[in-house]
């Protein structure tokens, strides 16, 4: 009983108090469990065993009949695609937001095991006319500020390149930890290069969730020891002196040669994350009718989290050449996920094209 109940007690727990229900409210699950465990015991399964033939079968067969209506149920349920009207329309509207990328078409976003050619970058419509050309490089987070960089080529009358591979940050001439041979991040970012040398690209966006490819002390140092895939120079593993080196050095050779090449070079720090997967967050803030502003992080834990990874790549480039998230996300000590009405995010930590719009004014420094 304690097996079967634990799972759904844990999963809707998480579901209606968040991905991190704080220790009190755990405590309160694990009683229920007990309590439910013991109800189970003493009521469902001591009679069954206890009873007669007769008396078994009979209440096998309640368990049947039980059993038959929740399947009749849930197939209903799923026919009616979960009764959404019993959900407030503006939850819905910041639920379905979750599913809305906002990074443009999702074939000019690589990943494993894809191996991406210079030909197979994306870039915008050029109408015949070879112009002005502007490259966003990066993971998923660069991917997710493409709408409004595509929107700011065109009103610039510039080409938008863009070189994204989901977690591979552009980084010359290093591995990713914990990462397949079919993760070719090292060949994508050695193309990436070639293209800027061969097409003469003169302004490049580097946009990375720069903290995921430092050295993790949360990871269980089992998996970090036997990790199959990886060197110990590979970024997120080894040791953390030798990681942070080997993160910097990587970003300050990859700045030189895109300078080397006539490249000017915009560096984006990493975007706040949020505490929660936002669109569900903000879609339970409204069912609960609470003010959906609750759904924030605080600047104080941005900075604790991401502060290692931000360090270096303030040092990468001029102050003038630097653009902080941060700075138009968060305010007065706090990182909203939401500005009216709209989430500033797809989940906990790439930003929806609402949020993406809002580093506009900062990334004008790539069209200049």
């Amino acid at each position: 009983s304690l097996y079967l109940w634990h799972w759904p007690v844990l999963v809707l727990m998480r579901y209606r108090f968040g991905a991190d229900p704080g220790p009190v409210l755990v405590a309160f699950a694990f009683l229920a469990i007990a309590l439910l465990t013991y109800l189970s015991w003493r009521f469902i399964e001591t009679p069954y065993r206890d009873s007669a033939p007769l008396g078994r079968s009979y209440r096998m067969s309640v368990v049947l009949f039980a059993a038959v209506a929740c399947a009749v149920v849930s197939v209903l349920l799923i026919g009616l695609d979960g009764r959404p009207g019993r959900i407030p329309p503006a939850a819905l509207v910041l639920d379905a937001q979750r599913t809305l990328h906002g990074s443009g078409d999702d074939h000019c976003h690589a990943g494993p095991p894809q191996v991406v050619s210079i030909d197979e970058l994306c870039r915008s419509d050029s109408a015949g006319a070879v112009r002005d050309r502007v490259l966003v490089w990066g993971d998923s987070h660069a991917h997710a500020i493409v709408p409004v960089l595509s929107a700011m080529a065109a009103e610039h009358g510039k080409e938008l390149w863009q070189a994204t591979y989901s977690s591979c940050p552009p980084l010359l001439g290093v591995d990713v930890a914990r990462m397949a041979g079919s993760h070719h991040c090292r060949e994508f970012n050695d193309m990436v290069l070639r293209a800027v040398r061969q097409f003469d690209i003169r302004s490049v966006v580097l946009s990375s969730y720069w903290s995921a490819y430092l050295w993790d002390p949360a990871l269980n140092p089992v998996d970090r020891w036997l990790d199959p895939y990886s060197s110990r120079d590979a970024l997120g593993s080894g040791h953390a002196a030798a990681n942070r080196r080997n993160f910097e050095n990587a970003l300050a050779r990859t700045v030189a040669a895109l300078q080397a090449a006539g490249a000017e070079v915009l560096v984006l720090r990493e975007v706040p994350t949020q505490q929660e997967f936002v669109p569900v967050a903000l879609a339970r803030a409204v069912i609960d009718g609470q003010d959906v502003s609750r759904v924030a992080t605080t600047l104080a834990k941005h900075v604790a989290r991401s502060g290692p990874a931000d360090s270096i790549v303030s040092r990468s480039v001029t102050p003038d050449r630097l653009m902080d998230p941060a700075a138009v996300l968060c305010s007065a000590g706090r990182c909203p996920a939401s500005l009216d009405g709209q989430s500033l995010y797809i989940d906990a930590h790439h930003l929806s094209a609402a949020g993406a719009g809002m580093l506009r004014a900062g990334l004008e420094a790539a069209f200049k």
